[in-house]
């Protein structure tokens, strides 16, 4: 085990402003310490780092796409406004962003240094792992003709007429 010590009391805290210019890069907004959201066409794209707590050095990124259930539109609403009321959203596919050296998801935590180079090394997988997974999807359509596809299941519990199962 390492001799390096803890040097910050918060991990959000700590990470919020490390990961600022990351979510900038790619037109997310911090809602959180933690927690980043962008609208699309009818759904939200997000990211989350989750630090298991104290005593734990390392954190893991999880990615995906939450979409309203029927009677919820985002249309007009700021992200902050969305994300007070997510129990309203479905998570559909969430991942996890796999660390540069292809054997683990989580980044190191350690110090406010790790964490700081934690997020270069993740702004650079992000732009290969999790870009292209978003960007398969311009539409609410496409995200729940997506998860059809995956699952045989519809997202709602029942048929949107111009979801085709392929």
């Amino acid at each position: 085990m390492s001799s390096l010590k803890r040097d910050y009391a918060s991990f959000s805290s700590v990470a919020k402003s490390r990961f600022r210019p990351m979510a900038s890069s790619f037109g997310f907004s911090q809602i959180t310490g933690i927690r980043y959201l962008k609208k699309r066409d009818g759904f939200l794209e997000g990211f989350s780092l989750w630090h298991a707590g104290r005593g734990q050095n390392e954190f893991k990124i999880i990615y995906g796409i939450k979409i309203p259930e029927n009677s919820i539109s985002i249309e007009g609403k700021d992200l902050k406004s969305l994300s007070k009321d997510i129990s309203g959203y479905r998570s559909v596919f969430y991942n996890e962003l796999i660390n540069g050296d292809g054997l683990r998801a989580h980044f190191s935590s350690r110090t406010k240094l790790h964490i700081e180079n934690s997020a270069r090394k993740a702004e650079l997988e992000f732009e290969k792992q999790a870009v292209p997974w978003f960007n398969q999807f311009s539409s609410r359509q496409d995200v729940e003709t997506y998860h059809l596809n995956k699952t045989g299941k519809y997202l709602n519990g029942k048929p949107s007429p111009w979801v085709v199962k392929s």
